[in-house]
């Protein structure tokens, strides 16, 4: 006899466990050069110097940046192919694949040439560089402006992957892409610390999984073997259905980015190799609702079409895991952030870092919640909210900017982002509530009983923090708090299907035959 248990299993873990799959890949993507971040970061630190560090690091934000100059097509890429394959349409796909090629070609030169124009401005005018650095920070970003279009068609390349779900491909392809963007510059360490020849080491290593990226996609799409002149139509639906969505890759990103630039141009280079670096432990935190945006916008795109009460369903029950994933680990950082970052580099950059890393380790907690309801209204086909959003948050995230840098410094730009992310949460979640068949009674049994566990874990971690000033044993305490909340999550907030599917995933993690 079936039990309601059973109807659990059938309905909610079976439509969720092609995507823990999927977000496991998608998450070993991002986190593994997170790890050689934290391994590579301080020694670029003091073998670079602190301001060199800082230019590099704007490097990075500035490619990082413009490679989403993609007018959104490498999103509609993802949601077209996951709509064609729905409708059994694949001799379309590789004509539509080719044609957002194309354009993609072109706009990731506009951008690369854009950041080069800009180059001299940015160094001499606007960024606090010293002037000793002003000619290597020149050419630096001069390779960096190279580097943007192989990004731009990158992005183009892993949209097609994704939209087959192929995020394993994904994985073995972008891990070591990741990775050696942090592992280049320490390996080049002993030899060199001009960030010019350090930048074009990497923009060869982007033309190599460039290529590697390509073979992958004729081996998904054969027929893409055959290139494809342009089609207009198929351009037109690209560009409908991208429009708003280039929006948002330039105005949400802009909000992302921003701090960092800010920070570089009102406070000092130097800042922003303490800032950056704060911003760079916290934001490692969107890993994990990044990786299952990813996956369930493929997976929106596809079940919408055929089954909305399905797509529904996956909404409901990935808020409420990720929700129960994210509220440690964002607590943990907040309460002991100094500790870290004195364990990490030390006592005076933790004196720096860690105010700023309490802070966003809140912002990141509700904007990593925000990734389902974004995912959901995009692969709906409503863009334009997001977008129309973004627009709406800009000014305002530029006022409170001006507001609290001048108050409070590197601490203010965190604020801001925070109070920037709170809004753009709420109006996220509002409109998700009111696109059926998410019901806001829906959202809210997922997360009100969820409060007290969150209130009871931050009462515990302060009260970690009352009892000793030792960084190593507070660190200790939180680990045995971190267990009992984990063994609370497993006894009272999780279904007996769900625990037979998280194990199962353990089993699968390591290799294992699944136990009968």
């Amino acid at each position: 006899m079936k039990t309601k248990d059973d109807n659990l299993t059938n309905i909610e873990v079976g439509l969720m466990r092609p995507l823990l799959h999927n977000g496991l890949y998608s998450l070993f993507t991002l986190a593994l050069p997170l790890i050689a971040s934290l391994f590579a970061i301080p020694i670029l630190i003091n073998g670079l110097g602190k301001e060199r560090f800082g230019v590099l690091a704007l490097s990075w934000v500035f490619v990082g940046y413009l490679g989403l100059f993609d007018m959104g097509l490498g999103r509609a890429i993802t949601h077209f192919v996951a709509d064609y394959r729905a409708k059994d349409k694949h001799e379309a796909i590789p004509h539509m694949i080719w044609t957002a090629w194309v354009c993609l070609l072109g706009l990731g030169l506009i951008a690369g040439l854009l950041l080069y124009l800009a180059t001299p401005i940015l160094v001499g005018r606007i960024l606090q560089i010293p002037d000793a650095l002003t000619p290597e920070a020149t050419r630096a970003l001069g390779v960096a402006a190279g580097t943007v279009p192989l990004v731009v068609y990158i992005a183009g390349m892993r949209g097609v992957l994704e939209g087959y779900e192929a995020f394993k491909g994904v994985a073995f392809i972008a891990v070591p892409l990741s990775v050696l963007n942090f592992l280049v510059p320490l390996l080049l360490l002993p030899f060199t610390r001009q960030l010019d020849t350090i930048l074009l080491f990497l923009l060869f290593i982007r033309c190599l999984f460039a290529a590697i990226y390509l073979l992958t996609c004729f081996n998904y799409v054969p027929g893409l073997k055959q290139p494809r002149s342009p089609n207009k139509q198929l351009f037109k639906q690209l560009v409908s259905f991208g429009g708003w969505l280039t929006v948002t890759n330039l105005v949400g990103p802009l909000m992302t980015y921003l701090d960092r630039f800010w920070v570089g141009a009102f406070i000092s280079v130097t800042a922003v190799t303490y800032y950056a670096t704060s911003y760079d432990v916290v934001s490692k935190i969107s890993i994990i609702p990044v990786s299952l945006l990813t996956v369930l916008f493929a997976r929106f795109s596809h079940v919408q079409i055929t089954d909305k009460q399905k797509a529904a369903t996956i909404f409901c029950t990935a808020l409420r895991w990720l929700f129960l994933v994210l509220l440690p680990i964002s607590l943990l950082l907040a309460v002991l952030a100094a500790d870290l970052l004195t364990l990490w580099i030390d006592a005076a950059f933790a004196a720096q870092g860690a105010p700023v890393i309490g802070w966003l380790a809140v912002g990141f907690l509700i904007n990593g919640l925000a990734a389902i309801p974004f995912a959901w209204i995009q692969a709906t086909g409503r863009a334009d909210i997001t977008a129309r959003y973004h627009l709406l948050e800009l000014p305002l995230y530029l006022g409170a900017l001006w507001l609290l840098v001048a108050g409070y410094g590197m601490v203010g730009v965190a604020m801001a982002w925070v109070v920037r992310s709170t809004l753009d949460a709420g109006l996220l979640f509002w409109y998700a509530s009111r696109t059926p068949p998410i019901q806001r009674r829906h959202l809210g049994r997922q997360l009100v009983p969820l409060l007290p566990l969150a209130s009871a874990f931050f009462l515990a971690l302060s009260v970690i923090i009352s009892l000793t000033a030792i960084p190593l044993i507070r660190l200790l305490l939180a680990t045995l708090v971190l267990a009992g909340y984990s063994l609370i999550v497993w006894q009272r907030y999780l279904t007996p299907a769900e625990k037979r599917e998280a194990l199962h995933l353990y089993w699968t993690v390591i290799g294992r035959k699944v136990p009968s």
